[in-house]
């Protein structure tokens, strides 16, 4: 096993974490606690991160800098191409030569983020960008304490004795017809299905970060999700605007992200994190710990693990 092992809890939280403690809390233990991941990059964290800078890098241009768009778009290239480095999708032997498994290479997403700023051109977007201290409010990030006089609810203390800080990082905090909002935009490597507006509605992400935003002051009415759809032969560029998110709602995910953290504590206090044993092993392809947590002796297959810490704050987290 790597020479780590000194568990850490993570004091800063955000909705993958929850996402994952809900699904198996051994699962969380392993790569949230002691950080251990496969070797290979997350090709789907990396595009994601790169087409985050490209917009972050393009909208400061525009509206912090006043360059033309143009420039802006030299400026966002290089930035995307910096960011985006040397690596290429994993291929599978195919009767011609290697065949990339994904489309998400770094011409296609470039080729993509054209067709964006050209359905959606930063000057004339239908959302802009709200302003802080001269500032478009892109890559907005927040790290809050879950303390009852922040939420109302009671919350266990980290074990350091310190509040937990529920955490997140989106696109951009903006204005829709005059209104504020939430705007985040979502890498996929297939088509958008019929009921993809429905996979949001009680998605934990997204509620986080409106209550952040509500909580800071900032009345957003919700959150347009803009999904970026990049395929090796087409592409799709769709947006939805998700606002159904009511004081009942919010109270709701409180008491439950409240019960959450308590159980949390409880397998950090007893040393014990549940397993799962269902869906979670198999689902999206395997879990990476699955042959660790079938073996008599785990050691022997988490050795080969890397270990790489989640930084919900950071573009990319486990870069």
């Amino acid at each position: 096993m790597p020479a780590i092992l000194s568990p850490e809890l993570p004091l800063y939280i955000d909705s993958t974490m929850l996402t994952c403690f809900r699904s198996c809390p051994r699962k969380f233990f392993n790569e949230f606690c002691l950080g251990l991941r496969g070797e290979g990059m997350s090709l789907d964290l990396h595009c994601g991160a790169c087409v985050a800078t490209a917009l972050e890098t393009m909208y400061i241009n525009i509206h912090e800098l006043g360059h033309s768009f143009s420039d802006s778009l030299l400026r966002a290239e290089e930035a995307f191409l910096f960011q985006w480095g040397d690596v290429e999708p994993r291929t599978r032997p195919g009767k011609n030569g290697p065949i990339a498994i994904s489309a998400k290479s770094r011409e296609r997403t470039w080729e993509i983020l054209l067709h964006y700023f050209a359905k959606w051109p930063p000057h004339t977007d239908h959302i802009q960008p709200m302003f802080n201290l001269g500032k478009p409010s892109v890559e907005f990030t927040f790290a809050l304490p879950l303390t009852h006089d922040t939420t109302g609810y009671d919350f266990p203390l980290h074990p350091s004795g310190q509040p937990f800080l529920y955490s997140g990082r989106f696109d951009m905090l903006g204005l829709y017809n005059s209104q504020p909002v939430i705007k985040d935009e979502k890498t996929m490597g297939k088509t958008p299905p019929a009921n993809w507006s429905e996979t949001f509605d009680l998605r934990n992400q997204f509620i986080g970060y409106v209550w952040a935003c509500r909580h800071l002051g900032i009345p957003v009415i919700g959150v347009v999700v803009r999904g970026i759809s990049i395929l090796k032969e087409e592409y799709h560029l769709v947006e939805i605007l998700k606002s159904a998110y009511t004081s009942i709602l919010l109270d709701r995910w409180k008491h439950q992200l409240a019960r959450d953290l308590f159980r949390l504590v409880d397998c950090w206090n007893t040393s014990y994190f549940d397993f799962d044993f269902g869906d979670t092993c198999t689902s999206y392809g395997m879990c990476q710990y699955f042959h660790s947590c079938r073996a008599d002796e785990p050691e022997t297959w988490l050795k080969d693990f890397t270990v790489r810490h989640w930084n919900p704050l950071a573009k990319n987290p486990i870069a």
